[in-house]
């Protein structure tokens, strides 16, 4: 019975999208912003692709909403035009699903007690980083968003969360362990050692990560016995699956994905200015 309503109801929305508006109308800025928003999450799509409402009207039954959209995606721009019911609890694509907020859920996904932060811990922002310290587009995408985020003190911030892909990068798993001890120690040494494994990728190896880790962590204070201690044991493991578990609820399959206030982001590409772009968006969406 359940099942013979959807039908029904999603035969009413996909034959409305043929019917003749009632009256066009110009959509109001927050309207557009929420559709525009919850295609973007719904599609993951990471700039420069995009999703804009070009008008919005209503149609018989006049409690939907019709909306002519066009979405952006690898270079390529196509038009359709989508149905929603007034309250905003159901939207028609190909199918019928929940109008929801997807951003909140990819928020209440992960957790961000005891992860590495730079930047203020009370700005609004969050910025989750998945990534794996072998990663080259890793190293370069984090280059670009450390030069953008001291623009932002104060209302952003960037938060690690290891993804180490074990399959392509023997040693990146060793340095996440290493690193997570190295926090344990002193927080600065983390940054440290994540700064000197992106900007030094070429001179580590599956041999001397171990002496890396010592080295860069004992130079920003860490206690290097502590640090080789809890290394050797690998005690933070545990701590570094966390990290993976939470990335695998999100549905992360590659690095670098970024969480940007719960707008999921992949992407090897982005630019500064992209990220300038993601951060005044979500800042936005937060006033």
């Amino acid at each position: 019975m359940r099942q013979t309503r959807w039908i029904a109801a999603a035969l009413v929305l996909c034959a409305a999208l043929a019917a003749s508006p009632a009256f066009a109308a110009e959509p109001s800025a927050e309207l557009k912003a929420r559709v525009e928003r919850f295609l973007v999450d719904h599609f993951r799509l990471a700039p420069p692709d995009k999703a804009e409402v070009l008008s919005a009207w209503t149609a018989e039954p006049p409690e939907q909403w019709r909306f002519l959209v066009r979405l952006t995606r690898g270079g390529k721009a196509e038009e359709a035009v989508y149905a929603a019911t007034a309250d905003f609890k159901v939207f028609a694509l190909s199918r019928l699903f929940s109008f929801r907020d997807i951003r909140a859920e990819n928020r209440a996904k992960v957790s961000l007690e005891g992860a590495p932060v730079r930047g203020a811990a009370a700005a609004p922002v969050a910025i989750v980083a998945f990534c794996d310290l072998q990663c080259p587009d890793c190293a370069a995408a984090m280059g670009k968003l450390k030069a953008v985020l001291p623009a932002y003190e104060g209302r952003a911030r960037l938060v690690f969360k290891n993804y180490p892909l074990n399959h392509a990068h023997p040693w990146a798993e060793s340095a996440a362990i290493g690193a997570r001890c190295a926090y344990e120690q002193k927080p600065e040494a983390f940054w440290a050692l994540h700064d000197h494994f992106f900007e030094k990728q070429a001179d580590v190896n599956v041999r001397n990560v171990r002496d890396v880790v010592a080295e860069v962590a004992a130079k920003a204070g860490a206690d290097r016995a502590k640090v080789l201690a809890c290394y050797d044991a690998k005690a933070t493991l545990g701590v570094v699956q966390r990290d993976v578990y939470d990335a695998n609820k999100l549905g992360v399959r590659g690095t670098p994905t970024f969480v940007i206030d719960g707008r999921f982001v992949f992407s090897e590409t982005l630019t500064e200015e992209q990220f300038k772009e993601l951060i005044e968006e979500a800042l936005a969406a937060r006033r």
